[in-house]
């Protein structure tokens, strides 16, 4: 063997070796620029092309491909290099420059190359072009099954299910990817039954066997139904395929998945089952969360401790799920606890659905001052009307008149055209025997034209943060 051919077999060594690492792969880009002469085939700067196509500056790979094509001795570029190029040109968002891409591949003699026209109908999906998709798509002689599974995937993307499912229903064959996609797309749309029904069909009619990604496509769709029976489906599936012990993903969705279909009990015993070196801050967030919803604080609380003794360090969402469950469970000196815990031990900063729990938890206890002050100290960039409404709500369902009328003015300065909170403050007043105040909220209310919208209570407030 020569040693250039050796060269060649070195470098090729190290562009799959080091694919991953963007210096590594620069490096060598510059040593075929000096060597190109000798050893610059086209194999070797198509992994780089592919390189930088996959990666964070996709128009490196453009770059290239634009110094290979006008300097002196240029390449002679293959399906793979054009394929490249398309992925870049979708990773840069940029159909502009895709297109006059597809205008190349045409001029050089691959407008019928299936790979390298899959690769142009990916490119325009992804930017959202779907009429160039499709009539890319439309132009092939001959098309393969990932060819109809990125069409597909495509409109899915762009929230286009009825032309996925024309496209599905069209196909020659289909495979797992194929029905994921369309199953994604239902549940996407909040089409939770047809996606589930889609799911059904697939695994009990046609017998494909649905990977993980199935799985946590259809999770959506499984706890927005409610429907404990699929989740057990899932799980057995999940259990006799071993995609459970694969994936701890799996596993987290179920957590959720038995947790919002009333199931806490399966739900635990599969936190349970996920073996200790597995077991993520997804999994401990979403059972906590699962306690929290079932009002089990108590619960939900212990297993935070257990997750910090096992040096799991938990964030925003885990604190939000604490903080909830503290509220409805009624233990306010606890949740002021771990909010203190969460600003200052793990300098997390709150945002709005963590302000809004504490005000609602302390105006459940009565604590009006502590929540107004709280309110008070919000930054204008995150809070919002909704906040003061919930703790106008706590100054009726308490009675306090004083507070009341601040929050009111609060409300006021953000939002004048809600007629629920000029009920709220009338009944306030009507509540101390102030009824000439109430009735002047009323007139006020309707000189102002304010909606009063049927079936909103404190309580629907509250569920609503």
């Amino acid at each position: 063997m020569s040693s250039r051919q050796n060269h060649y077999n070195h470098l090729l060594s190290l562009l799959h070796k080091h694919r991953r690492r963007r210096r590594a792969i620069q490096q060598i880009h510059c040593h075929l620029l000096i060597l190109d002469q000798r050893i610059g085939t086209l194999a070797l700067w198509n992994s780089i092309v592919k390189h930088y196509a996959l990666s964070e500056l996709p128009r490196d790979a453009v770059s290239l491909f634009k110094y290979l094509k006008n300097r002196s001795n240029p390449c002679s570029f293959d399906s793979f290099t054009y394929s490249y190029l398309a992925k870049a040109c979708a990773n840069m968002e940029r159909a502009d420059v895709g297109n006059q891409l597809h205008c190349l591949t045409i001029k050089v003699g691959f407008d019928d190359h299936v790979h390298v026209q899959t690769a142009l109908v990916n490119m325009y999906a992804d930017a959202g072009c779907l009429v160039e998709a499709k009539n890319v798509f439309d132009g092939m002689p001959e098309r393969n099954l990932v060819t109809w599974n990125v069409l597909l995937t495509g409109f899915v993307k762009w929230g286009e299910v009825g032309r996925a499912r024309a496209v599905f229903d069209e196909m020659p064959e289909k495979n797992v990817v194929s029905w994921t996609g369309l199953i994604d797309g239902y549940t996407r749309v909040n089409r939770f039954d047809e996606a589930l029904g889609l799911f059904q069909r697939m695994v009990v009619r046609e017998g494909i066997k649905p990977t993980e990604v199935t799985l946590l496509a259809v999770f959506p769709s499984i706890w927005n139904v409610g429907s404990v029976e699929f989740c057990q489906m899932v799980h057995a599936y999940g259990e006799k395929s071993g995609l459970n012990m694969l994936d701890v993903r799996v596993m987290n969705c179920l957590i959720d998945a038995y947790s919002k279909s009333g199931s806490i009990g399966s739900a635990w015993r599969v936190f349970e089952d996920i073996v200790d070196e597995k077991r993520n801050l997804v999994s401990w967030t979403s059972i906590i969360s699962g306690f929290a919803m079932h009002g089990m604080a108590a619960e939900a609380l212990d297993c935070y401790k257990r997750m910090e003794s096992k040096g799991v360090k938990p964030n925003s969402i885990t604190f939000l799920s604490v903080l909830s469950a503290c509220s409805h469970g009624g233990l306010v000196v606890e949740g002021v606890e771990f909010y203190r815990k969460m600003v200052d031990d793990y300098g997390i900063a709150p945002k709005m659905k963590h302000f809004g729990t504490l005000i609602d938890m302390l105006g459940r206890e009565g604590r009006l001052e502590e929540a107004e002050e709280i309110a008070l100290g919000i930054p204008n960039e995150i809070g919002n009307v909704v906040l003061w409404r919930t703790l106008l709500g706590a100054c009726s369902f308490h009675g306090n008149v004083e507070i009341g009328e601040r929050v009111t003015r609060r409300v006021m300065e953000l939002e004048r055209k809600y007629g629920g909170d000029y009920v709220l403050l009338s009944n306030i007043f009507s509540a101390a025997g102030r009824f000439v105040d109430s009735e002047r909220v009323r007139r006020e209310m309707d000189h102002r034209n304010a909606s009063k919208l049927p079936g909103i209570t404190l309580s629907n407030s509250r569920e609503n943060l």
